[in-house]
């Protein structure tokens, strides 16, 4: 290319002059920015960005912006920020390169650390710190309570102690630690003996003691200590002549003891109700029976015990024992024990001391019976007599074959054919019929109901409707029997012929047996107890003493 001119030898341009600036080439002898620059100062030719760059970032390439010196791009955004080195503290920012500013409401601190504090105006209260800019919060280890920051203790604090700081218990005023960490009250004078502190500078006395006249802790014994001494707590001791009894208090004492009453006061015997001192004696009260006991002993007031052989008088006033004859006495009175004295018009029947007594007819009873004193009954066909009873001479012709049945006699009549004594009776006198005895109850059977048969007054047969057929059949006696047995017999004639209309009750008499057999035991009981009390007395007593003979 010619001078002033260069490029391919086929196509030759003209230079520009002087060189074209960077980013520029030159184009027909002139200087032309590249594409994407453009000239924004005639020297040279600057890069364009179709968007515009943002604060602290300028073009640096075609639409490719850069920030400057002490900026960084922020992510996802066109601006640049400045950079701190060391980066900013807490509540501050970095305003330019290297140089941090504090937030609105942050003040920088006064450590020269570099950070910012919020500002709270009229500052915190105790214990609290400034959270936020206007905003106080308790420090760590403390809560809010009341309106002021407390602190916490996590496990809580012994009674009459306080939290004073986080974790930490004091104990309050007058109180002082013991073991485990308890307050216990402060008694700087100290105490009494048997007192304990229980407030500061305040004593009490330990339970069962109180204070005395001498404002002293002494025993106490909650149910006083009469006749003693309050040794300890419930512990009483008694004083001469007195005894701890069973109610806890100190009782007199009387040696030897009382008997029936209580002892009043040492050596005193003051007798229960319905006793009185015995004659000469300041321990032993006996019994009072007023009226005196008669024929018995006074067991217990206004209570006699028979002696033996006797029994109580129910018909008499006042404390009577009468005698006692056993099996009792028929027709007489019973005098002394086991004799008895027939009334007048009778007289004993075996003995002087029979207690059967029988009516006596003075002028006799021949073949006729004296029922009462001086009464001689005669039967059928005997008449009345000066010497007893004589047989008339009219005869009395007699059926035994009669079919009606025979129709109850009185006594008197059935006595005619009973009063041979006989013991039982046979339809005729061989050994091998039958013997028949008379029916002394309803239950005596087989026997001879004498309320079923009739009298053969000339025979001294019975003639009896055995089997209710109405048909009579004649008995004769076989075995005869003694007097006495003989009165026996009678007895059971008047009170067969009763039998039909006046049953035995037998319910009544195992009744009265049963209440006679425990009257018997009660008896026997009180004696055996009251020949223990007996025993019971001294010697000296004891010879003094005169006992009955049958006793």
């Amino acid at each position: 290319c010619c001078a002033g001119y260069s490029g391919p030898i086929d196509n030759c341009v003209k230079n520009c002059d002087p060189r074209c600036p960077k980013n520029s080439h030159c184009q027909d002898g002139k200087c032309v920015c590249d594409t994407g620059y453009e000239n924004a100062f005639a020297s040279f030719c600057n890069p364009r960005c179709s968007q515009k760059c943002g604060d602290h970032s300028f073009c640096s390439e075609p639409d490719h912006c850069e920030c400057e010196a002490g900026y960084v791009a922020v992510a996802n955004s066109s601006s640049c920020e400045p950079v701190c080195e060391p980066s900013c503290g807490s509540n501050s920012y970095c305003q330019k390169p290297e140089h941090c500013e504090c937030l609105a409401g942050y003040r920088r601190s006064d450590d020269n650390s570099g950070d910012c504090q919020p500002i709270c105006a009229g500052g915190c209260a105790l214990n609290a710190s400034c959270l936020k800019p206007g905003q106080c919060a308790c420090n760590a280890g403390y809560q809010l309570e009341a309106g002021k920051c407390q602190p916490i203790c996590s496990q809580g604090c012994a009674e009459h102690s306080t939290c004073s700081a986080p974790e930490s218990c004091e104990c309050d005023d007058g109180y002082a630690h013991r073991e485990h960490g308890v307050c216990e009250p402060s008694c700087p004078k100290g105490c009494y003996a048997y007192a304990k502190c229980v407030a500061p500078d305040v004593c009490e006395c330990y339970p069962g003691y109180e204070l005395d006249s001498q404002q002293k802790c002494a025993p106490k014994c909650s149910g006083g200590c009469a006749n003693g001494v309050c040794m300890g707590p419930d512990m009483c001791v008694c004083n001469a002549d007195y005894l701890m009894g069973p109610h806890n208090s100190c009782e007199p004492q009387c040696n030897p003891a009382c008997e029936h009453g209580n002892c009043s006061r040492p050596g005193v015997c003051e007798c229960a109700e319905g006793y009185r001192l015995a004659a000469g004696s300041q321990h032993l009260c006996e019994p009072i029976c007023e009226p005196s006991c008669e024929n018995g002993e006074c067991l217990a007031p206004q209570t006699c015990i028979c002696n033996l052989h006797y029994e109580p008088d129910t018909t008499a006033a006042g404390h009577l024992c009468k005698p006692s004859c056993q099996g009792g006495c028929v027709n007489g009175s019973c005098v002394s024990p086991d004799v008895c004295s027939c009334w007048p018009g009778y007289r004993p029947t075996d003995g002087a001391n029979s207690s059967v007594c029988q009516p006596h007819c003075s002028t006799g009873c021949e073949n006729g019976d004296c029922t009462a004193p001086e009464t001689c009954v005669c039967p059928a066909d005997y008449a009345s007599s000066a010497q007893g009873c004589q047989l008339e001479t009219t005869s009395t012709t007699f059926s035994s074959t009669t079919s009606d049945t025979p129709t109850t006699q009185e006594p008197e009549e059935l006595g005619k054919c009973s009063s041979s004594s006989c013991r039982c009776w046979s339809e005729n006198a061989s050994e091998d019929i039958k013997c028949f005895s008379l029916c002394m109850d309803d239950f005596d059977k087989p026997c001879l109901s004498l309320a079923k048969c009739r009298c053969n007054k000339l025979t001294g047969q019975l003639l009896c409707d055995v089997d209710g057929s109405g048909e009579l059949r004649s008995f004769s006696c076989r075995f005869a029997m003694s007097p006495k047995a003989d009165l026996t017999v009678k007895e059971a004639v008047l009170s067969t012929t009763q039998s039909e209309s006046s049953a035995v009750k037998w319910p009544t008499i195992l009744v009265w047996c049963v209440a006679s057999c425990i009257l018997l035991m009660v008896i026997t009981a009180a004696a055996h107890f009251y020949f223990k009390q007996r025993n019971r007395q001294p010697a000296a007593e004891l010879d003094a003493i005169c006992f009955d003979d049958q006793l």
